[in-house]
């Protein structure tokens, strides 16, 4: 009875006292904070943000300080390398249960987000857009069954010289040794007589004989110098033969290719290649999950407008916006596609003019490849002023720069052409590599029959797919003290080349092509794949890596591409990067279809009678009118000797000679006509310049022509600047070799004539 009552009570005492408890309980805890907070160590007055302030800008200070003096005084630093200890390592087996987990490219450790490249800016768009008229002859291969038109055409006859006065000239002071017959026979071996002054194959040429790379030919042909254009299999030995890099015939052995006339303005533009590594780096090289395959500019695609500046200055142009483009509103209209390229590199082009600029400049994607231009010089429009040329390192941007008027004739369709669709990049899944509808592209300037594809790049090694080379640039991977992959160094050029064409068609075919007559300018925009979100999802960063801007835009672009996915039906990925556009382009337009050369002049004869002068023979000039022939793809001449002021330039009817670009082969063509619709204005030079004796050779002064265009404008011919033109369409070359074989096969023979050497008698009659 007593213990319960000792619980009891006790029950009855916790129940009285338990407030009292809690309250001690309460006061502990709180004496226990208390002591805890007095126990922590003050702040320090050298921590405030005003003295940690001054001691970094100490620092600062002592790390700019230059300290080579005290370093110099100090004695060398010598690693000691301990290489008994290391060889007896090496020697170690290695662990068989070591695994390495981690294939290709070690994984940065770096905790730095992924930002995106900032390559909007205008420093990062296509530089220094340079344009040049073309007008001339493609080697192209045509339908099967197609006629030659030259092959309807008689050959050219054997040129015949006509006799000339020749021009008085000094009279040496002493007959060469052995006279005449000793210059006789410097041109005899064994026993026949050599042209002077001939190879053999200028003697074949002389003759108006050749051989054709498919048999024997008598046929006149164009002396081999002025060939300076692509020469295919079977044309011939041409530029397009001696040049290095890409390029060479094409097609079907069966049909031969025919050359058809192009008219277009041919663009090059320069890419700052260097200057987007370094952005590429900057935002990336320290980031997480940094590779060196992905991170780095990857060209997709470029695309090129044009505006109409022919009544309008280029400063009142609006600015290019794709939603007018796509509804062919405002300025701007696109000018090729990549279905053109295609058709005219893979069904139409008989081959490649060999690249001529330096590999290291050139992309699989920016470059377009040269055309077949037969004849003329493709150099003119195929390189540009900063990028150097095959065998060099860089471009002297001091040097001259030969600068062709965008009127200039002398640089080339059937007139055909396709308006670009600017739709975005489609089709591009992980196992889709299709053409880009609407770009110049990759994938889509290349396919398969034959040519080179996105995967491939052009370099001076050979083609080496894009994965493995990595375009022309080395990559080096630096390695962290942990043995990790860290930032990279990229070897990259300065700029990469951007070429393209701008064809001209006809306008019930294609309203947007260039027309003759109008001036135009042109941009450009290129496409860079996006390092965080690019075409092929499977190179993709995790998402946990990128800045929380990056995740934002990339998060709206997967919905975006998600939702076209499910309209289209067919793998949609945005994964590409515009550049900012370029600046305007120098106003161009398409080459005349006329023009003139111009040859000799001869100063005006004065007499004077009676004290007063007056002029016996006005002033004349030597003058070639040119017309092109759309149908045989060349030029027609007509010549015009001694041309007075006042003459009117052109021959209605007359039997041409003409030169077919495939075979260099001079063909007859009866009842050619040539209007220039040109006037011949002034004339000036031809005066001569020596001040010896009339005995002495002239030198005469450079001939100058003035002269109104068929559209009435003013043009300027000067006799050295058409010199090489001139020789050509006047066939000078060969009429000279032939003037120096006549001269030969009609000197003495020895014991005849004046220069014959006297004969000796060794005793008597």
């Amino acid at each position: 009875m007593k213990g319960k009552m000792d619980g009891d009570a006790l029950k009855k005492f916790a129940i009285n006292h338990v407030e009292k408890l809690v309250l001690g309980l309460v006061v502990a805890v709180f004496g226990l904070l208390i002591y805890k907070g007095l126990s922590i160590e003050p702040f320090a007055e050298a921590k405030n943000p005003e003295n940690l302030t001054s001691t970094a800008n100490q620092v600062m200070t002592e790390l700019e300080t230059t300290h080579w003096e005290a370093i110099e005084s100090e004695e060398p630093r010598v690693a000691t390398v301990k290489y008994e200890k290391n060889v007896e390592l090496s020697r170690d087996s290695i662990d068989a249960g070591l695994q390495f987990k981690e294939k290709g490219f070690p994984k940065s450790r770096s905790k730095i987000k992924r930002r995106d490249p900032e390559i909007d800016a205008p420093e990062y768009a296509p530089q220094e857009i340079q344009l040049v008229a073309v007008l001339g002859a493609f080697s192209l291969n045509p339908p099967a069954g197609t006629p030659d038109p030259f092959e309807a055409l008689e050959d050219a006859p054997k040129m015949e010289v006509e006799e000339e006065k020749k021009p008085v000239r000094r009279r040496p002071r002493r007959q060469p040794r052995g006279g005449e017959a000793g210059m006789m026979m410097e041109g005899m071996m064994g026993g026949e007589m050599m042209m002077p002054e001939m190879g053999a194959g200028e003697m074949e040429m002389g003759m108006g004989m050749g051989m054709g790379m498919g048999g024997a030919s008598m046929a006149r042909k164009l002396d081999p110098k002025y060939d300076r254009g692509y020469r295919g299999a079977g044309m011939g030995m041409g530029m397009g033969e001696m040049g290095g890099g890409m390029g060479g015939p094409r097609g079907n052995a069966t049909q031969r290719p025919i050359a058809y006339t192009h008219q277009f303005i041919a663009g090059t533009a320069v890419m700052p290649n260097e200057l987007l590594n370094e952005a590429f780096q900057d935002a990336l090289g320290d980031a997480t999950g940094f590779d060196p395959r992905r991170d780095r500019p990857k060209y997709i695609a470029f695309r090129v407008i044009r505006a109409d500046v022919t009544d309008r200055d280029v400063s009142e142009l609006e600015e290019p916006d794709d939603a007018k483009i796509l509804a062919e509103e405002g300025d701007w209209v696109v000018t090729t596609s990549n279905n053109f390229m295609n058709s005219m590199y893979i069904k139409h082009w008989a081959g490649f003019s060999p690249e001529v600029i330096s590999p290291e400049y050139m992309d699989s994607v920016l470059t377009m490849p040269i055309p077949p231009l037969l004849i003329q010089d493709y150099m003119k429009f195929a390189v540009h002023s900063l990028v150097p040329l095959a065998g060099h390192k860089k471009r002297d941007n001091n040097a001259a720069v030969e600068k062709t008027p965008v009127d200039a004739p002398d640089v080339t369709g059937p007139a055909v052409g396709t308006r670009l669709d600017l739709g975005a990049l489609q089709n591009r899944g992980p196992a889709s590599r299709t053409g880009i509808p609407g770009m110049m592209g990759a994938e889509g300037m290349m396919g398969p029959e034959g040519m080179m594809g996105s995967e491939m790049m052009m370099g001076s090694e050979g083609m080496m797919g894009s994965e493995m080379m990595m375009g022309s640039e080395g990559m080096m991977g630096m390695m962290g003290p942990d043995g990790m992959m860290g930032s990279t160094v990229v070897v990259a050029s300065e700029y990469k080349l951007i070429r393209f064409y701008d064809f001209r068609d006809s306008p019930r075919r294609n309203k947007f092509g260039p027309q003759p007559g109008r001036k135009y300018v042109y941009r450009i925009q290129v496409a860079i794949e996006d390092p965080n979100y690019p075409i092929n999802g499977r190179f993709a960063p995790p998402l946990k890596t990128l800045d929380p801007d990056v995740l934002e835009r990339i998060q709206k672009r997967t919905m975006l591409d998600a939702e076209i996915t499910k309209k289209e039906g067919s793998t949609y990925r945005t994964g590409y990067l515009w550049s900012a556009w370029s600046k305007p382009s120098p106003p161009a337009s398409l080459p005349e279809l006329s023009w003139f050369a111009g040859g000799l002049t001869h100063p005006e004869v004065m007499t004077s009678q009676e004290g007063k002068s007056f002029q016996k023979n006005p002033p004349t000039a030597d003058i070639v009118a040119v017309n092109w022939d759309w149908g045989f793809a060349t030029e027609r001449t007509a010549q015009f000797e001694s041309a007075t002021r006042g003459s009117i330039l052109d021959n209605p009817s007359f039997t041409d000679e003409i030169v077919n670009p495939s075979t260099l082969e001079i063909k007859q063509l009866d009842n050619a006509s040539v209007k220039s619709r040109g006037v011949l204005v002034d004339i000036a030079g031809g005066e001569n310049l020596a001040a010896l004796d009339a005995e002495e050779e002239p030198m005469l002064a450079p001939g100058k022509m003035l002269l109104f265009d068929e559209n009435g404008g003013l043009v300027v011919q000067h006799e050295i600047e058409d010199a090489f033109r001139f020789r050509r369409y006047t066939f000078a070359d060969e009429r000279e070799r032939l003037q120096k074989a006549k001269a030969a096969s009609t000197m003495p023979e020895p014991g005849m004539g004046e220069g014959a050497m006297p004969e000796f008698s060794f005793g008597g009659e």
